[in-house]
């Protein structure tokens, strides 16, 4: 997808299934927040807004329009207007790798927007932000959960003699 003058990737199918990138990238609601963790690059995230309310439809997979119809139908707000704050914000997780686009077949994958967990107490509507922060970047890199095998952490090699 090539990239739009302000430096986001444009998506160019509005269909197009979205999903979060896992296992590399793993994410937890906490409170009106969503913190993700990319753990090739040792990057976390902070997603604010209705970044807490997409993030639950893009780890089922859902499309840029199943998102904005969900969005509008649940704030009222006009499907244009969303498209335009969602393509933005859609873009920069894409170029930090924290989605993928899918094969709307695969594994469950473009699911109705309104079939996935939400939030049932939304509030008003704040658009999807993303913030970056790479401050932990080398603990999380050296982190042993990195390491961990079937026999769980630790685990000792056997011994060589």
């Amino acid at each position: 997808m090539p990239p739009r003058s302000n430096g986001w990737i444009e998506l160019m199918d509005q269909d197009q299934t979205l999903r979060a990138n896992t296992p590399t990238v793993i994410g937890e609601v906490i409170d009106d927040d969503v913190v993700l963790i990319n753990f090739e690059t040792g990057t976390y995230y902070l997603l604010g807004g209705a970044g807490a309310e997409i993030w639950p439809m893009l780890e089922r997979g859902a499309s840029l329009a199943a998102i904005a119809a969900r969005l509008g139908e649940r704030h009222q707000i006009d499907n244009g207007d969303l498209r335009t704050d969602l393509e933005t914000w859609l873009g920069e997780l894409l170029s930090e790798n924290l989605i993928a686009a899918v094969d709307a077949g695969s594994d469950g994958a473009g699911r109705d927007a309104k079939t996935a967990d939400s939030p049932d107490d939304v509030g008003g509507y704040a658009p999807p932000t993303v913030t970056r922060f790479d401050d932990m970047q080398e603990m999380l890199l050296l982190d042993p959960i990195h390491d961990v095998t079937e026999a769980g952490w630790p685990h000792r090699p056997t011994d060589r003699r």
